[in-house]
């Protein structure tokens, strides 16, 4: 039986994994590029998706990259953890691109770009048009499913006129993301959107792998509103200062999710079958846990789809997308084991009743 409910477990991870992942970096256009006069490293990107930061892994004073198409976590956090050996990027590239590595490697597209040994761009064969990636040394720009190549020309064209003219990092992702939005974006938005979310991050050479000392998401956003031009206006009132975030692994981040209100629910359930007459943990108790656990992924899935509906229906959402399913988590846990308390509590005046 624990076999069977470990098996159960890693399969329902699984799912959720291939779900998840494969559903937030289906499309994209990105920028990686690092400045060596500061050591500074960055990324921005935008994508007709409900998030798009999580094709991201940044190390400071090393590199980043970025894994979009047919989204890769699994070759993203091996390029993080190269990116900290200082690992040759062009090793990096052979090796998350091996098809031994992964057999769908000719759905994906990397970005990668290093302070220590130049940059690097692949896409897939089999990438939805247009795609392609372009950039040297310093920067690397890339893109699928874009309304043509010039979204990533003019991105690229756009990141070098603003690094000679001398601005920081930063502005020179800003302006090569909006360069990008304005030549078209994804092609699955209409005309003014160009995309749905956006994402700016720039990591210092001290910052941890995975928290740049600034970064700005900006979340769903509904028919008719441009979420890379509410990314530049937020960036002009931010910029100039400290702006942490921290992005996390999304592994992480999906046994977060899911896990709380598991453990919350299975814990719940435990504890009222102990004060319960029958303590004995038999078929009826795994059921009742297996409804219980339900219950509450269930209902924590709903608060999550009534969040992205309100992203839509309210344009400026908010600037920390990932926090408002981290938030429901919070929310949700205590009203699942209120609920689950009160239908324990009405179960024994049930029975008391008929007693």
């Amino acid at each position: 039986m624990k076999r069977n409910l470990r098996e159960m477990a890693r399969l329902f991870l699984m799912a959720f994994l291939t779900l998840f992942v494969t559903f937030n970096a289906s499309a994209t256009w990105s920028i990686v590029a690092v400045d060596p006069a500061t050591g500074e490293v960055g990324s921005a990107g935008a994508s007709h998706t409900p998030a798009v930061w999580p094709i991201l892994g940044i190390v400071g004073g090393k590199g980043v990259i970025v894994a979009q198409a047919l989204g890769n976590e699994a070759a993203r956090m091996l390029a993080i953890s190269l990116l900290k050996e200082e690992t040759d990027p062009a090793a990096i590239m052979k090796i998350i691109t091996n098809k031994e590595f992964s057999s769908t490697i000719a759905d994906q597209q990397f970005g990668l770009a290093t302070l220590y040994g130049g940059s690097k761009g692949f896409t897939g064969s089999s990438c939805a048009p247009w795609a392609g990636h372009a950039g040297d040394e310093f920067v690397m720009v890339q893109g699928n499913i874009l309304t043509s190549e010039h979204v990533v020309a003019d991105a690229l064209a756009a990141f070098h006129a603003s690094k000679q003219a001398g601005a920081p990092l930063a502005d020179c992702l800003v302006a090569a993301l909006l360069a990008g939005s304005m030549a078209g974006g994804d092609s699955r938005a209409s005309g003014t959107d160009s995309a749905m979310t956006a994402y700016i991050a720039v990591a210092r050479k001290d910052d941890p792998p995975g928290k740049p000392s600034f970064a700005l998401i900006v979340p769903p956003q509904g028919t008719g509103v441009n979420p890379v031009k509410i990314l530049a206006a937020h960036f002009q009132e931010a910029k100039g200062k400290d702006h942490p975030l921290f992005f996390p692994s999304f592994t992480a981040i999906l046994w977060f999710l899911v896990g709380i209100p598991l453990a919350a629910s299975v814990l719940t359930a435990i504890a009222l079958r102990i004060k319960g007459r029958a303590r004995k943990f038999g078929l009826h108790t795994w059921v009742e846990l297996g409804i219980s656990a339900g219950v509450a992924v269930v209902a924590f899935f709903a608060l999550a789809g009534l969040s992205l509906a309100l992203s839509w229906a309210m344009p400026i959402y908010g600037m920390y997308t990932w926090m408002v399913p981290l938030a429901l988590v919070v929310i949700s846990t205590p009203l699942f084991i209120l609920a689950r308390g009160l239908y324990w509590l009405i179960s024994k005046v049930g029975i008391a009743l008929r007693k």
